[in-house]
């Protein structure tokens, strides 16, 4: 019998309750138990009070350490504790469908030339203005933010119940489902602390990315508090 595959979910939070909160129930209630690891990047809002309420694990910063630094730390420890893959999120990404981990497992065992694969609908952005009121954008990006070459796909594959796609895709934070044998390798060391580094670390390793015909998080783009380090 098969294996199954071990999956944490890697979470970055700061200052967000309300969307933090939306974010862990949409997670649950479409999936059902899930491991989660969270870090609290320093918050002074009742965040970490909600975290021990609903039992989920953190890693507290006492300050704000950024984006890069924050999801390292998640990173480094899900490769620690063994486990096979890391769904990476932010706190205002919420699931709105069941995420096939195992296909999505099955299929990056299949493709070693894959490192991670998309969740996101990332063509489609809601936006949240200062007093609340959401907006729909449309964008498509049509080059690698880093070669700056055109993005290029291959045929779509069937894993499972699920339709993959390959492409040259930049390294993304989130949400995405990675590999965990390569995060050391992009992360350690790294003196470009930002994403861009690691789309650098990821180029270098030759690695490709996936992504479904579904997607299963919502990207919601909020106004920046002051002190929040990318």
């Amino acid at each position: 019998m098969e294996n199954k595959a071990r999956v944490l979910v890697t979470l970055l939070t700061w200052n967000r309750h309300d969307i933090l909160k939306e974010t862990i129930n949409s997670l649950f209630e479409n999936n059902g138990n899930l491991d989660i690891l969270a870090l609290d990047n320093g918050s002074t809002d009742s965040t970490c009070d909600l975290l021990e309420s609903m039992n989920i694990e953190t890693i507290k910063s006492p300050s704000n350490i950024g984006i890069f630094n924050g999801t390292s730390k998640l990173w480094l420890e899900a490769d620690k504790r063994g486990y096979d893959f890391v769904i990476n999120l932010q706190d205002d990404f919420p699931c709105f469908r069941k995420i096939p981990i195992n296909d999505m497992a099955k299929y990056l065992n299949e493709n070693q030339d894959v490192g991670f694969i998309l969740l996101n609908n990332k063509n489609k952005l809601f936006k949240v203005g200062r007093k609340g009121k959401i907006s729909v954008t449309k964008k498509s990006r049509k080059f690698n933010k880093f070669t700056k070459k055109k993005l290029k796909y291959k045929e779509w594959t069937k894993c499972g119940s699920t339709n993959f796609i390959k492409f040259n895709h930049h390294f993304t934070f989130n949400p995405t489902f990675i590999r965990t044998n390569i995060l050391q390798s992009i992360v350690l060391n790294n003196p470009k602390q930002r994403e861009f580094g690691i789309m650098e670390r990821y180029h270098n390793l030759s690695l490709l990315s996936a992504k479904t015909k579904k997607h299963y998080f919502r990207t919601v783009i909020r106004k920046r508090f002051n002190g929040w380090i990318h």
